[in-house]
């Protein structure tokens, strides 16, 4: 997994994120390298909504936060191959699907953190060996209000968990001579 813009480390799970961002094209995205084969392949990973915490928030009872977010992935040649979507809220830390390390906040924490987790399969041709995650929307509504937002190498999104599941080819019957 090749990321533009990766987020980090989970403390808990130990999983690398790496954040999906908008982009106009293929190759902005997030880049999977699958191997060459022959047959069909099912590329399944988990994708998280990408929510900034604050502690003081949720004190103060402000915390909310609902996002959805949709994700295209792409053949390098931009052919759409499928489209994902996943919405989360926070209200509170325990709402976070992890934490992040590497980050300037208490316990060296980053103050932006996957949540919510939609495991999401897509099924990927022969002859497709680069699949591209590519954001291209973000709806967010708070207690403010709700906005939406489209712009080229905005983060909508997390990724993380790539597998690819390859399908193995049907066994063909070996015919053996028949004795006389």
């Amino acid at each position: 997994m090749t990321c533009p813009a990766q987020l980090g480390t989970g403390v808990r799970t130990k999983r690398v994120f790496c954040d999906v961002l908008v982009a106009s094209h293929a190759a902005g995205g997030v880049v999977l390298q699958l191997p060459k084969r022959t047959g069909p392949a099912t590329l399944v990973f988990d994708l998280h909504t990408r929510h900034t915490y604050s502690a003081e928030q949720e004190r103060s009872g402000q915390a909310f936060s609902r996002q959805t977010a949709t994700v295209a992935a792409l053949a390098l040649d931009g052919r759409l191959l499928g489209r994902a979507l996943v919405r989360a809220e926070i209200r509170r830390e325990s709402d976070l699907f992890d934490r992040i390390t590497g980050g300037a906040g208490p316990d060296g924490l980053k103050a932006v953190a996957p949540a919510g987790v939609e495991t999401v399969a897509i099924e990927v041709p022969p002859a497709v060996n680069t699949v591209s995650l590519v954001g291209e929307r973000l709806v967010i509504v708070t207690l403010d209000g709700e906005e939406v937002y489209t712009t080229p190498g905005r983060p909508v999104a997390v990724v993380s968990h790539p597998v690819l599941e390859i399908a193995k080819p049907a066994k063909t019957p070996v015919r053996r001579p028949r004795r006389r």
